[in-house]
């Protein structure tokens, strides 16, 4: 949506600078997302839990949850509880059972990075 309030038309009196720009539910939810660190935090983790409990259905939380099991501080037991908060519909959709083919092979203590980050795992 675009609001240029100062006119009603695109003409020299429009206050570009100024509009408001708002889009989606769902970019609503990634703009959330964003002020949530990526730094694995109690205070991150309840905000997780908080949209996604709101948000259940949010391809952008579910995206989000499993890009947080490829950064350091975030674990695997950090992020199933997060994880199971989807419903039974999100899990068992296609990117739904990967990722949880994924969680099953995730090895926290691996210390080979590719175990756990190839790009063909998820």
């Amino acid at each position: 949506i675009f609001d240029a309030t100062q006119s009603s038309n695109f003409g020299a009196q429009s206050n570009f600078a100024g509009a408001k720009i708002t889009g989606s539910h769902e970019q609503s939810l990634s703009d959330q997302l964003g002020n949530i660190g990526i730094s694995y935090s109690d205070e991150n983790a309840l905000a997780l839990k908080t949209l996604i409990n709101k948000n259940p259905h949010s391809t952008a939380l579910f995206g989000q949850v499993q890009h947080l099991l490829k950064t350091p501080s975030w674990s695997k037991s950090d992020i199933v509880p997060l994880y199971e908060l989807f419903p039974n519909d999100v899990r068992e959709s296609t990117y739904g059972l990967e990722f949880k083919r994924y969680l099953d092979r995730y090895d926290d203590e691996a210390e080979d990075y590719f175990i756990n980050h190839d790009i063909h795992n998820l």
